[in-house]
């Protein structure tokens, strides 16, 4: 039977030999996600317009990420002066899916 001294030991063993794992892995970026970093919603100008795919919607913010098709993401902040057409048909932001191709244009009222 192993005193709580040895029960201690093989614990903080097993827990740095998991964090130095950790470290090895993720210095060579294995299992690691790299997520762009989050950009701050665009007010589009006045008749500006933004095409491309739906690579996120956010209801609760009101924004939506387009990347347009230069390669870009886009964060578009949708509010009462924007219109946002699929298939050359208006629809609201509760509308889209991702990946759905969206023309986002600003009326700038």
């Amino acid at each position: 039977m192993k005193t709580k001294e040895q029960t201690m030991t093989v614990f903080a063993m097993a827990l740095l030999a998991g964090f130095a794992m950790a470290l090895a892995l993720g210095s060579i970026g294995v299992g690691l996600v790299h997520a762009d970093p989050p950009t701050a919603p665009a007010s589009l100008a006045q008749g500006n317009t933004v095409s491309g795919s739906v690579t996120n919607i956010d209801t609760v913010n009101n924004t939506i990420q387009v990347k347009d098709n230069s390669g870009q993401i886009q964060t578009l902040l949708i509010n009462q002066s924007v219109q946002i057409a699929r298939n050359n048909q208006p629809v609201t932001i509760n509308d889209l899916k991702v990946d759905d191709v969206v023309t986002v244009t600003s009326s700038g009222h």
